[in-house]
């Protein structure tokens, strides 16, 4: 399932990356790769706050698209 799709406050693995190389580069500087683990904090309309490697993010839906996770 997409990152979307994911629960708040749930742990859960990357399972991939897809998009295009630079959306792969940019999660991949933050941390964010196959087998990680990634929990979605909080939730709005547009963004997204992720927590990655013990350290939180916000991202965009754009990006959030990209990260399928199991």
């Amino acid at each position: 399932m997409q990152l979307l799709e994911a629960n708040e406050r749930v742990n859960y693995r990357v399972k991939s990356v897809v998009g295009t190389e630079e959306i792969k580069s940019f999660l991949s500087t933050l941390g964010c790769y196959e087998n990680k683990e990634i929990v979605v904090l909080k939730k709005t309309k547009s963004n997204y706050i992720v927590g990655i490697n013990g350290v939180r993010y916000g991202i965009d839906v754009d990006i959030a698209t990209a990260i399928e996770v199991i």
